[in-house]
């Protein structure tokens, strides 16, 4: 598509979410004029719940990067 492919795991933070943590997002993503995700759903391999995988996970955890990741999962499985 000749477009280039920016990778590396500098974020930015957002602000904070409900309970007061930061909101951390891809830089190279925020920089971008705009961003795509693409989908693909299916069952979790660590856990069974509602909600357990799809455009919210990449989102916090994809474009959150590695600060991300760690936010969410420090607030542990709601079920």
């Amino acid at each position: 598509m000749g477009v280039a492919v920016k990778t590396d795991m500098e974020t930015v933070v957002l602000g904070t979410n409900p309970v007061g943590l930061p909101i951390y997002f891809d830089r190279n993503a925020h920089q971008a004029d705009g961003i795509v995700l693409i989908n693909r759903v299916k069952p979790h391999t660590d856990f069974r719940g509602t909600h357990e995988s799809g455009v919210l996970k990449m989102l916090v955890i994809g474009l959150g990067k590695r600060e991300g990741a760690s936010q969410v999962h420090k607030l542990g499985l709601r079920e």
